[in-house]
């Protein structure tokens, strides 16, 4: 789109964050805009002034830590961070924050501990969730980087007890019979 459009459009969100009943969604809405179109400064901001008028409201907080996250500079890390460590006392069942804590965790280390520890945090995020794709996958690729392979495959077989035509978990458990030199069943996964 070019500048025009995206200034008309710019101001059609920001005029749902006037909307009394409605704020914080088109608040929401208006975060998501600028982060579609690469402006990570502006969706914080947003989510930012947001936050000012409804400091109790969790989901905005939740996607100011991800967009914190994903911008990525050293003190929105920290500040993402200790908004997860903040979010998970209030919502400790969170699958959605399980998988975030994992990611963290191997952002920072590859050690076997932590490895071990994300893998234990994202079993238990899909025991919650069994639909969560991200989270399985990231859990299979966990136990092929620890070359425990029967585990691979064995995450990949339940992930896809619930998401069974999903393409990317049958390439997933595909490798994992491959490393276990099951090829004649990862060629009929292929």
């Amino acid at each position: 789109a070019n500048e025009g459009e995206f200034e008309l459009a710019e101001k059609d969100y920001r005029k749902l964050t006037t909307f009394e009943a409605r704020a914080a969604t088109g608040y929401e809405l208006l975060s998501s805009f600028y982060a579609r179109n690469g402006k990570l400064d502006e969706a914080a901001a947003a989510l930012e002034e947001a936050i000012g008028a409804y400091p109790e409201n969790l989901r905005l907080k939740r996607m100011l830590m991800k967009t914190l996250f994903l911008r990525g500079k050293p003190q929105d890390r920290e500040r993402a961070g200790a908004m997860l460590a903040s979010l998970e006392k209030r919502l400790p069942q969170d699958p959605e924050l399980m998988k975030l804590r994992a990611v963290q965790m191997l952002d920072e280390s590859r050690t076997q501990e932590t490895l071990d520890a994300a893998g234990a945090l994202l079993e238990k995020a899909i025991k919650f969730e069994p639909t969560a794709v991200d989270a399985q996958l990231l859990l299979i690729s966990i136990r092929m980087q620890q070359k425990n392979y029967e585990a691979a495959r064995d995450a990949a077989i339940r992930a896809l007890g619930s998401n069974p035509k999903n393409l990317a978990l049958l390439t997933a458990r595909g490798r994992a019979e491959l490393a276990l030199h099951n090829t004649t069943l990862a060629a009929e996964l292929a």
